[in-house]
């Protein structure tokens, strides 16, 4: 018996953000930047109408995983996996209108290099973007010296659906802004 412990997103908290915490995605394109083995991706896929659907991962492995099971389920036409870091990326991120950042720094990159990436999505970012977070912004940026005054960068939003729950999902955990 093999036991894979991953910070990716659960397929509960999957179906939350896309079917009660977002608008409607139609003719959109998200990202989820730290993919991991693709579990957003494929909640994109299989709970909301984005046009395009593109997962950035710098781990090889898991990268070349998300590929294989892109393929495998024929989700090719929507989803897409690029195998590089964000900070490589800049026409990707600028041409998204959702980004995902669900655990994805503090566990993977040292200090210095969590400010770097903040300081680079800040500034690469698109005004009117949606941004899901995981933690909030204000946790993950509480102990960084980024330089970053999140009242000027940002605008916390309601949820699309405030009604829509599911088991298992705290929505007080997952939080969604729009980028000023």
């Amino acid at each position: 018996e093999i036991t894979i412990i991953s910070h990716s997103c659960s397929m509960v908290k999957s179906e939350y953000i896309f079917r009660g915490l977002l608008p409607s995605l139609e003719s959109k394109t998200l990202l989820d930047v730290g993919c991991r083995f693709g579990a957003v991706l494929y909640g994109a896929y299989w709970h909301s109408k984005a046009e395009k659907i593109v997962g950035v991962e710098m781990n090889n492995e898991l990268s070349e995983l998300a590929e294989r099971t892109v393929k495998k389920h024929v989700y090719g036409k929507r989803i897409e996996v690029i195998n590089d870091d964000i900070l490589n990326v800049p026409n990707t991120v600028k041409a998204s209108n959702v980004i995902i950042l669900n655990n994805v720094f503090e566990w993977f990159n040292d200090i210095e290099q969590q400010e770097k990436i903040w300081r680079y999505l800040k500034e690469t970012i698109s005004s009117g973007t949606l941004l899901v977070t995981i933690p909030s912004l204000e946790t993950s940026l509480a102990d960084l010296d980024t330089g970053i005054d999140l009242d000027e960068w940002v605008e916390e939003q309601p949820p699309a659906d405030p009604d829509f729950t599911v088991d298992q999902v705290e929505p007080s955990e997952i939080f969604l802004y729009k980028v000023l």
